[in-house]
C-alpha cells in the first residue's frame, strides 16, 4: 500500500473513524497528533519519505479541534 499511495492510514485513524469517536475523545488532540504522525512515519523508507516529512508541522490541532466541535456540536 505505501508503495503505490505513499503513505499508510490505519483504519482506526481514518477520519471518520475518529471523527465517529471525537464527542467522547477527551485527548482528541493528542489522537490528532498521533495520526498525523502515524501517516508522516509510514512513508520512512519509501519514495515519498520527503514529500510527507514535516507535512503536518504547522496544523493548528487547537484551532482546528475547534472548528470540529463547532461542526459536531
Amino acid at each position: 500500500m505505501v508503495d503505490t499511495k505513499g503513505y499508510f492510514i490505519l483504519p482506526s485513524e481514518l477520519f471518520s473513524n475518529v471523527r465517529e469517536k471525537a464527542p467522547q475523545d477527551e485527548n482528541l488532540n493528542k489522537t490528532l497528533e498521533k495520526m498525523f504522525r502515524n501517516i508522516e512515519s509510514s512513508a520512512q523508507g519509501h519514495d515519498s519519505e520527503n514529500d510527507l516529512k514535516g507535512l503536518f508541522d504547522d496544523l493548528d490541532l487547537i484551532g482546528y479541534l475547534r472548528i470540529l466541535r463547532s461542526i459536531w456540536i
